[in-house]
């Protein structure tokens, strides 16, 4: 784990370097790393593709730490960062980004990327918490920060608190390559399930059955639905399906913060679901080349549905 910033200057030429053949060909592929302080929320994105290394800060909407990250940013070089024309996260007020070609990152950019994150930010190299995936789900990654993988943040064994199961699921959606989660309720009339679908483009969506295993009734049914901004689609699934209506996306720049707490939501308060291991989960690729998902199970905590 990265204890100071001089350690993580040393790893930024390496962040998401592709990998090269014995022939010396090098194996394009895209790839992305977020890292996150968890007490602030602040975040910086790294993202892999075509011949180099992009990294994006959003800029918080808190006045005096967007001022202090501007000032920074504003410090650096002429033209090593630039400025997005609109931030792709809905809760900061302005993006900038910088970057390398692939084996080419300059001492002076990985000092400015670390001048934003410590001076501008005010990120910590002890609190950092770690991210990394690609188009075919979660990869390892340097020793930077903490791994948030459930099981790296020892989060083994069968998941029964719904407040660790929030951070799990978190984890598992934000990395998610294209394919389908559903989270099926414990067997009941109607099999009640909550989807996830990450499919091309980045393209993510959410919903649920439209079952009510606890009894509450069509008027309160669909009252605490719609509270939790899902909308019934009756094309769907013969008896309907409750999608969110809002945007999302997965993979790249992912937005899905707050899809785990609505999930809860739904098999806690409406499918009345007590404990997440009542659960069971089904996992498969949406793509050519992604089959079952086993790992995803083990990182949730609960069964596969077809064990």
């Amino acid at each position: 784990m990265t204890q100071d910033w001089t350690e993580l200057l040393k790893t930024l030429p390496y962040f998401l370097e592709p990998d090269v053949t014995d022939a010396g060909d090098i194996v394009y592929a895209s790839a992305y790393c977020q890292l996150r302080d968890p007490e602030t929320g602040y975040l910086v994105d790294f993202t892999s593709e075509d011949k180099g290394l992009t990294v994006t800060v959003p800029v918080p909407a808190d006045p005096v730490v967007a001022a202090r990250t501007l000032a920074v940013i504003h410090a650096q070089p002429a033209d090593m960062w630039r400025k997005h024309g609109e931030p792709s996260w809905p809760d900061s007020v302005e993006e900038w980004y910088t970057g390398w070609r692939y084996f080419s990152c300059d001492p002076a950019t990985a000092a400015s990327v670390v001048a934003v994150m410590r001076d501008g930010l005010g990120m910590e190299p002890q609190r950092l918490r770690r991210r990394a995936w690609d188009s075919k789900g979660p990869i390892a990654f340097q020793p930077i920060g903490h791994s948030d993988k459930p099981t790296d943040r020892g989060m083994r064994g069968p998941c029964t608190d719904w407040a660790e199961f929030a951070k799990r699921l978190d984890w598992v959606l934000h990395t998610l390559p294209p394919a389908t989660l559903q989270l099926m309720v414990p067997a009941s009339e109607g099999y009640p399930f909550v989807w996830f679908s990450h499919s091309t483009f980045c393209r993510f969506s959410w919903g649920s059955g439209n079952y009510d295993p606890a009894g509450l009734g069509p008027e309160e049914f669909n009252r605490r639905m719609r509270a939790l901004g899902l909308e019934l689609d009756t094309a769907r699934f013969g008896s309907g399906d409750w999608c969110s209506t809002a945007e999302y996306r997965a993979e790249y720049k992912p937005l899905l913060d707050g899809v785990a707490e609505g999930a809860i939501a739904v098999l806690r308060d409406i499918y009345g679901v007590g404990n997440p291991n009542e659960l069971t989960v089904q996992a498969f690729g949406n793509i050519q080349g992604i089959d079952d998902l086993p790992y995803v199970a083990r990182q949730l905590g609960i069964p596969e549905a077809d064990a």
